[in-house]
């Protein structure tokens, strides 16, 4: 989101003209309303909560849709077209951003919830702050947005290669331990 937060207010810029500066900024917000809505209530439609995998397969779609958002974006020029991007990259932000807490939630053992919760809105926080900083610094380098958007997108490949790769091999929520019941209901006939 910081990288967003700074790079929103790029976009929306509008050379000597504050009116509509303000009018596309509170449309982009919008559009960033839009696909943190679309996000998680999609997700729903696939995701179980008594299959911890699937919500970690929900998670790692989210990082395609941000790949493809930033890349969007960054290939993009025209309001519209930023706009829709996004949207697409609102909804992979607002999916990781809800299943993964809720994913925390299901697997954590309720004696240790709170400081798991705890560490993991620290570092988020620590995280959204240091790639504003990074971000804003590198604008004023006179790198591009969309430049930067572009090394966004690489940044968010990565992600999606890396949390596909640890999926794909069973490893986190993907766990049978963590899944066992779901499965054994299944076997049963009792949940498809």
């Amino acid at each position: 989101w910081g990288a967003s937060d700074v790079l929103n207010t790029v976009y929306a810029r509008v050379s000597d003209d504050e009116d509509t500066t303000s009018k596309r900024l509170g449309i982009i917000f919008s559009c960033v309303g839009i696909g943190c809505l679309v996000g998680p209530v999609g997700g729903n439609l696939v995701a179980s909560s008594e299959r911890p995998d699937s919500l970690q397969l929900v998670c790692v779609c989210g990082f395609f849709f941000i790949m493809a958002g930033w890349l969007g974006v960054s290939q993009t020029y025209t309001f519209s077209s930023i706009c829709i991007c996004i949207i697409i990259r609102s909804i992979g932000n607002s999916t990781i951003y809800v299943y993964s807490t809720y994913l925390l939630q299901q697997i954590t053992a309720p004696e240790v919830l709170g400081r798991v919760l705890a560490m993991e809105f620290t570092m988020e926080v620590l995280a959204e702050s240091t790639i504003a900083f990074l971000t804003g610094r590198l604008l004023d380098m006179n790198i591009t947005e969309h430049t930067v958007s572009f090394g966004l997108s690489v940044i968010s490949a990565s992600f999606l290669c890396f949390w596909g790769t640890y999926h794909i091999f069973g490893l986190g929520a993907a766990q049978k331990r963590f899944n066992r019941a779901a499965e054994e209901q299944v076997e049963k006939g009792q949940f498809l």
